[in-house]
Parts: structure tokens; sequence; C-alpha cells
């Protein structure tokens, strides 16, 4: 267990927004008051650890069984999903959410595919696993092909509250749009092709059939971005939320930024029309690949929005390059992997917590190494 999980739980009537980040991965654990809890996507610190949703919520003392609402997968890459079969086993009464992009004849074949051992082991196992439990706890109570999570498509509310610790509370998904539902059908489709190889399900570009979430609760608001991108279709991505006659036109005050801060998920109206004058911004790192996100350039673009900007782990590029090894070690293992990176840190936290009834709200923010305030 990581060193600073743990601590005092949230009072009753608090507030609290959890981003967790190992540097390829992201987990954010939301506290709505009186104990309920909502965990979005899901990482471990490393391979074969719990995933650190669940590790937190324990060492807090929380009651995981009872206590733990709602399980959102914002999409299916790898870095959102290790680990959420894991979250539900043990949340037996926590709805699960997931895109409605997903819900395809393609998608559930690749699921079935993803059962033969010899294809590469990716994030579509989660769902896989996930199926299996949704199956196991409705056995007998409905058709077969029935069962499954709750499919999400822009302004469905997720959770509610109308009264109650201090303040009423929402969470509500902001996309994925009817035209990115169109798009993924496309996209999952080649992921199936007879005769040919599985590719791994982790590949897809853009991320536009993710769901974006506004949480609010009292005067409170969070805009939680997942991967979306800003494409250059107006019926998808970031284009179809700043569009939509039906989203609710509050700014929100707490911005989890999109795809690490990557720049094709940045528009200068999310900054103006979603958010207020100088939010709190928070992000997760990508160390993977030649190009680490959020670069040296998307940080000051994204800190010349005004507003404090928090990052987990902080985005030290070079602490993310492989150390280099000698003769013919190094150029062997330069050849069979050309993206190596040296991707465990240690797992950053960022807590933010505030109080419901709290007009306007005074946000508390944790930064809990290796996360940082830039």
């Amino acid at each position: 267990m990581a060193p600073h999980l743990g601590g005092s739980p949230p009072g009753p009537n608090e507030l609290e927004v959890s981003l967790f980040g190992p540097g390829v991965g992201e987990s954010i654990v939301l506290h709505l008051g009186g104990g309920d809890w909502i965990v979005v996507d899901s990482c471990r610190p490393k391979s074969g650890d719990p995933p650190i949703a669940l590790s937190y919520l324990e060492a807090l003392g929380s009651p995981v069984a009872t206590a733990l609402k709602g399980l959102i997968v914002s999409h299916w890459h790898d870095d959102h999903t290790k680990g959420a079969a894991d979250i539900l086993r043990k949340a037996v009464n926590a709805k699960v959410f997931c895109s409605d992009a997903l819900n395809e004849d393609a998608f559930f074949e690749a699921i079935a595919a993803s059962e033969n051992p010899a294809m590469d082991r990716s994030g579509i196992d989660e769902f896989r696993e996930i199926f299996s439990i949704l199956r196991e706890r409705d056995r007998g109570r409905s058709h077969a092909g029935s069962v499954g999570p709750e499919w999400v498509r822009a302004n469905q509310i997720l959770y509610q509250r109308t009264e109650g610790y201090g303040a009423p509370c929402e969470i509500r998904a902001l996309s994925p749009s009817s035209g990115s539902h169109s798009l993924s059908l496309n996209e999952i489709g080649q992921l199936i092709r007879p005769g040919k190889e599985k590719r791994r399900f982790v590949s897809l570009e853009p991320n536009d059939t993710c769901v974006a979430l506004l949480v609010r609760m009292g005067s409170a608001r969070i805009l939680l971005g997942s991967d979306l991108e800003n494409g250059s279709n107006p019926k998808t991505g970031w284009k179809a939320i700043l569009e939509d006659g039906l989203r609710p036109k509050e700014k929100s005050h707490i911005y989890k930024v999109a795809h690490h801060g990557s720049e094709n998920a940045d528009d200068k109206r999310i900054w103006t029309e979603l958010l207020e004058q100088g939010p709190i911004a928070i992000i997760t790192t990508f160390a993977k690949g030649k190009k680490p996100l959020p670069s040296k350039e998307d940080l000051r673009r994204i800190k010349s929005n005004g507003g404090a900007v928090y990052c987990t782990p902080k985005p030290d590029i070079d602490a993310w390059k492989p150390s280099r090894r000698l003769g013919s070690i190094e150029r062997l293992t330069s050849r069979v992997d050309r993206k190596r990176t040296r991707i465990n840190r240690g797992m950053g936290h960022l807590r933010i917590r505030a109080k419901a009834d709290e007009t306007p709200p005074q946000f508390r923010v944790e930064v809990l190494d290796p996360a940082s305030q830039l």
C-alpha cells in the first residue's frame, strides 16, 4: 500500500475528488456525501497489485460492498480499465456504466474472441470479466442476452440524490453523442476480421466514444474529460458537447483535463464556456512512447488559461526515459522495443475536498508525492 493512502475519510457532507495516476493509468474516486462513492476508470500501481481505487477505499475504512454505488468505465483503453473487474467483484451493489458506443454486435464478438488464449491480452479482457460477473449475479433472473452494464449516452443521469448530506448531487454524462456512436461501428468492426490475427483493443483513434462527466454537489461542479478528443467532426467529441443545447449551462470549478493534456483534446471554448474563470486543472500523465503527455508545450497552453494546475505524477520528460545499458544489450532491447519507458515512479494522488453547503465552494487540495503543483 502506498504510504499516503488512507487518512481521515471525508465527512458526511463533503465532496471528494481523488485522482490517481502511476504514469500510465488513471482512476478517479468520488465521494458524494453520506459515504456514497463512485469510481471512474481503474488502474493498478504496478502489475499484479490491487486496483488503486479499491486499496484507497479500504484504507479509508469504507465498506466497498455497500458504499460503492457505481463503477463508470469511460472507454476501453488499457490505461483506464486495468483492475475494473476486481473492483466490481467486491462492489456487489455497484451499477456498471459503459459508453453506449460499445453496445454493438462487433464489440461482443471481440469479447468472445478475447477468450482465445492465443489472442494478445488487452483492455478488452476487463470487459469480458465484467460481463462474466454481471451474468453470474443475474443468473436465472433475466434473459441471458439482456445481462450487461448500463449503456451511457450524452445527457443521461448516472447518479442523483435530491436531498440529504448538505446538498443535492448529480452525475450527468456529457458524451458520447449519437454521432460518436455511429463512428464507433467502423472502429470496433476492425477488431473482428475473419482469418486475420486479432489486434489489441487499445489503438482506436480518436477517443470520440469516451464518457465525459459533469459532477454536481451543492454549488460545486466538476468536469471529468476522460480522453475525449476534439476532432473536426462537429457531431463528435468536444464539439458535440459545446453545441449540445440540452447540456447544463453551469460552469465547472474543477477540470480533469482530457487526454493527458494533449493538444488534440483541447478547445479554447472548453475553458470559456464549460469552466469558471481560473479553474483547478488536474492532469494524469501518459509516459509511453517517444512523446509522453503532457508535453512542455501542452503545460504552457493549459496554464495560459489561468488557475492552479496539478499533475500526477510530475511530467518530468527526462525522468521517463529508460536507463541505457551497455553494448549489445542496449542494441538488442532498442530493436525489440522502441517505445520503452520507465513507468513505475509511484502512484501520484491529488485529493480535493469541499463542504457541500459552502457557497461558493472552498476547495482544499492535497498534493501527495509524486504528484505536484505546476
